[in-house]
């Protein structure tokens, strides 16, 4: 657990100003008894461990940036216009392990990544956050980082999804279970 917190200060000392910046980081709820016991005094003052926090949302909004590997929480954070950055150092095993599933991962980090058409037909959407495999792409992601082209992505994104944000999602969820209801 702990050589992935290096790994990931490593690419923190090389692209952030030293001092102005503080990583939280979250492991997932299986490791986080684990991260107590993985207390480096490199990462003091650097790194917050906020594993064991109750609300995901809390935590995005302290948060200018997310950098993750296949967490879910990237759509959170992105849905905020968070820049979003996937780590993944093990991408070629995930691969090989899990297959397509929901996107196409590749090894090639430079390459579009697609959804998996099988997984959800009928739609044809990029995945909008930039891959690195190691410490220099990650560093280079962030410094060559657009936020006008992010937000660009994100909006045709949302849009191929057809995601809504008007406030009324449990108008119409409730809508819809009443039109169930009256079917039956």
């Amino acid at each position: 657990l702990i050589d992935a917190w290096d790994t990931l200060m490593g690419a923190y000392d090389g692209a952030i100003d030293e001092g102005k910046q503080v990583w939280f980081a979250v492991v997932h709820p299986q490791l986080a008894a684990r991260a107590e016991d993985c207390r480096d005094s490199q990462l003091e003052g650097k790194m917050i461990d906020v594993s064991r926090e109750d609300d995901m949302y809390e935590i995005l909004a302290g948060m200018d940036a997310f950098i993750t590997d296949y967490s879910s929480a990237a759509m959170d954070a992105s849905f905020a216009h968070m820049p979003v950055f996937i780590y993944a150092d093990d991408i070629g095993q995930y691969v090989n392990d899990r297959g397509s599933m929901l996107w196409n991962m590749t090894t090639d980090s430079d390459a579009i990544i697609r959804n998996n058409r099988q997984m959800t037909p009928g739609m044809d959407v990029i995945l909008p956050y930039p891959v690195a495999q190691n410490n220099e792409e990650l560093e280079r992601r962030i410094l060559k980082f657009d936020m006008e082209d992010y937000l660009s992505k994100m909006k045709t994104f949302e849009e191929k999804v057809e995601l809504t944000f008007d406030g009324k999602a449990s108008l119409r969820i409730a809508d819809r279970i009443e039109a169930y209801m009256r079917r039956q």
